[in-house]
């Protein structure tokens, strides 16, 4: 008897261990509102003042992933429709 119950709480943690392991890996393919059809695009322009002198970087995270430059603490966010110019 006591093997048995050893042999089902193994299986009990292994299967645990499996739900908890895909259930991650499915968290990470939950889509932003959005995203499909149409969408949005999300922009982020970093300067190197608070006057916003000169852009220093960008990153792009919707329709389009890109990022170039440096961050800083200086920065404008906005969103625009895929495909808008």
């Amino acid at each position: 008897m006591a093997k048995r119950l050893a042999r089902t709480g193994i299986a009990a943690m292994a299967l645990t261990g499996t739900v908890i392991a895909f259930g991650g890996i499915t968290a990470q393919a939950q889509v932003r509102p959005g995203s499909i059809g149409g969408g949005t695009e999300f922009t982020t322009d970093f300067y190197n003042n608070a006057q916003h002198t000169t852009i220093i970087g960008a990153l792009g995270n919707g329709c389009v992933h890109f990022s170039w430059g440096t961050t800083s603490s200086y920065f404008t966010s906005f969103e625009t429709p895929c495909g808008a110019q």
